[in-house]
């Protein structure tokens, strides 16, 4: 009763009483062998986490209109085909970055967009890129059912590469749903589901000492602001797979959420309408736009490194906190 007991506890303090959402940690042991230049006042590295983003083409917004699981053998082709040659270029850029990047070009976290990838291309694609790269993939998955009997749901997959010394690797599918949806998918029959929003907590595998903590919201719910609320002492990164014809607003939103919630914001649009972006709350102005990528119709591959102690041991690199912000700066 005593683990019980503890666990509902954590679980009412880290409550989302301005969305109403329960937010449930899953922790992940994850090793980041990746030291930063600089060292804590203590003499101890810093680690860093590398993230990839991709923009996909395929499918097109127009591809779902009488096929929303896209089960038509043509755009299943095609979508199958795209995926591969991706997961295939994310493959050769890491190489090429072998010939550049001194520390190594491994990858911990790669970003897909909003219904990008088909479900039934998870185990036979995503999971073995996993399995080689052992990376985190957070993807927007096409329209599918929830469970048997239920509605078509839009949600995105976190697929999890997880080390245990008895069962050696094994992989993960958590399913972050979205609640709030487009007239489009509202047109499509689309259901609301979010039973719960999902907090992966990265933690040292030697001592459990937590390292990080990221989040997902799928596009139109990364605009609720009482979710962004909710999550602000919480997280360090907010993730957004998005399919978004509006870019300029995703981009204004982008540089407002990674000041007010005080995190690393990470939009992932689809290659379609073009606007991919990472931001992050520099006091530097030309270091809070970490990258974006601009134009219709391109497929693009980016990556970037996050120093996992920018908020507890590199402040003076950060802009003032807003308003009612204490979380990192106290822990440091």
């Amino acid at each position: 009763m005593g683990l019980l007991d503890e666990r509902i506890g954590i679980l009412e303090r880290v409550y989302g009483r301005a969305s109403r959402t329960p937010l449930l940690p899953f922790r992940v042991p994850k090793a980041f062998m990746r030291p930063v230049s600089s060292r804590g006042s203590e003499g101890a590295a810093l680690f860093s986490m590398r993230v990839g983003v991709v923009q996909t083409v395929i499918p097109r917004q127009g591809d779902f209109t009488g096929d929303p699981e896209l089960q038509l053998a043509p755009i299943r082709q095609s979508h199958r085909r795209h995926v591969s040659a991706i997961l295939g270029a994310v493959h050769r850029m890491l190489q090429v970055r072998e010939t550049h990047c001194s520390e190594g070009s491994g990858i911990e976290l790669l970003v897909f967009p909003e219904l990008s990838i088909h479900p039934d291309d998870i185990w036979t694609h995503v999971v073995p890129f996993v399995r080689q790269h052992r990376c985190i993939v957070c993807a927007g998955i096409v329209f599918h059912k929830a469970g048997p009997g239920m509605q078509l749901v839009n949600s995105a997959y976190w697929i999890i590469p997880l080390q245990t010394p008895y069962e050696g690797l094994t992989v993960q599918q958590i399913e972050q749903g979205k609640w709030n949806l487009t007239k489009d998918e509202v047109n499509l029959r689309i259901q609301p589901f979010r039973p719960a929003q999902w907090i992966l907590e990265i933690v040292d595998p030697k001592d459990f000492k937590p390292l990080w903590s990221l989040t997902s919201a799928i596009c139109y719910d990364s605009t609720d602001l009482c979710l962004a609320a909710d999550l602000r002492d919480v997280t360090d990164m907010f993730v957004v797979p998005a399919s978004n014809t509006d870019v300029g607003t995703f981009d204004n939103m982008a540089a407002a959420l990674h000041y007010h919630m005080f995190q690393y914001v990470i939009v992932s649009n689809s290659g379609e309408f073009g606007g991919s972006t990472a931001q992050a709350p520099f006091s530097d102005r030309n270091k809070r736009t970490i990258f974006h990528a601009h134009g219709n119709e391109q497929v693009s591959i980016s990556f970037f490194e996050v120093n996992l102690d920018t908020y507890r041991g590199d402040i003076l690199s950060l802009k003032t906190p807003p308003a009612g912000y204490a979380r990192r700066i106290d822990e440091a």
